[in-house]
This record gives C-alpha cells, sequence and structure tokens, in this order.
C-alpha cells in the first residue's frame, strides 16, 4: 500500500536533484521503503554551516556578510528559477 503523499514527495525529490548550484545542497540518492513507509534522502555533505560561523563568532567584517548574502540570494535565485519555495530558511 502506497500513501497518497508518497508520490508528491518524490516528485519533490526528484524535482531537487536536477538543480546544479554550487549554492543548494545536492541530493545524492533516494529510495522508497513502502514496507516502513520511510522515504531515505541522501544529500551531499558539506563542512561546516552558516550556524556554527554564527555561533562561533559574534562580530563579521562586510565582506564575509557580503559573501553570505550573495551565496543566500544565488541559492533562492536558483530555486525560483526551478519555480520551487523554500519555507523554512533559518541560518
Amino acid at each position: 500500500m502506497q500513501r497518497p503523499y508518497v508520490q508528491d514527495v518524490q516528485e519533490e525529490v526528484d524535482r531537487l536533484r536536477t538543480i546544479h548550484s554550487d549554492n543548494v545542497i545536492k541530493i545524492v540518492e533516494s529510495s522508497y521503503d513502502g514496507e516502513e513507509f520511510f522515504l531515505n534522502i541522501v544529500m551531499e555533505l558539506c563542512k561546516g554551516s552558516l550556524r556554527a560561523q554564527i555561533e562561533d563568532r559574534t562580530v563579521f567584517d562586510q565582506d564575509r556578510l557580503l559573501t553570505f548574502i550573495i551565496q543566500i540570494t544565488a541559492a533562492f535565485l536558483e530555486l525560483e528559477r526551478c519555480k520551487i519555495m523554500h519555507l523554512d530558511l533559518k541560518p
């Protein structure tokens, strides 16, 4: 038995897999376990995070902040180009 939303989720994962941007984490592989109703998604391994950098440092110079803003904006523009809306942005 397949749950009704599984097809929608798989289509979204397939759509995200088509994004090729240095600023968007890549989906490497996905698989669905129909018996346990699990969708497993293997994603690109990234070193560090924006959150960790913010927690490690209380002050950033303007050049570093501008780099963050440019990368985040580029990611959002790529998602928008693919007609995907990110609803959970947080550092």
